[in-house]
Formats: C-alpha cells, structure tokens, sequence
C-alpha cells in the first residue's frame, strides 16, 4: 500500500471499503458495525478514525471459531 490515505480503501488489506464517508453519505456502514479492540490496534496510527477498515477485515476480526470441544463433540456431526 502506498503512504498516503486512500479513503476507498482498506489500511489493513487494501481491498475497497465501501466507506458512505468517502462516498459523500452522512454515515457509513461502520457506525453500526462492532469492531474490536484488536483490529482497531492493528491500523496504521496515521490511518485510525481517518479511514474505514472494510467488511471483510471487520467480519473476520468479530467471527469465532468453533471450540475445540465443539467440533470433537460427536453430537454436532451429521
């Protein structure tokens, strides 16, 4: 990624963010989105509250895999 702040584009991944702020809109998919700690912490200083990370990013930081004793558990197979 190149040092300038791309405001279509992801800080963390480069992929387009689909930012209403970048788009003109009043708001943007992320005012209504969690988005931990952890990845807010992993985008460039100069880039945090400046440019939206996108879906993807955001959707893989929230999700959470399945416990160890959940997929072991015979009960949940097919």
């Amino acid at each position: 990624m190149s040092d300038a702040l791309d405001p279509d584009r992801c800080p963390l991944c480069g992929n387009g963010n689909d930012c209403g702020m970048a788009r003109g809109a009043e708001t943007c998919w992320c005012f209504e989105a969690t988005i931990p700690d952890e990845l807010i912490e992993r985008i460039p200083a100069e880039a945090r509250g400046v440019v939206c990370v996108c879906k993807v990013c955001a959707n893989e930081a929230t999700a959470k895999p399945l416990s160890t004793e959940a997929k072991d558990d015979p009960s949940r197979s097919r």
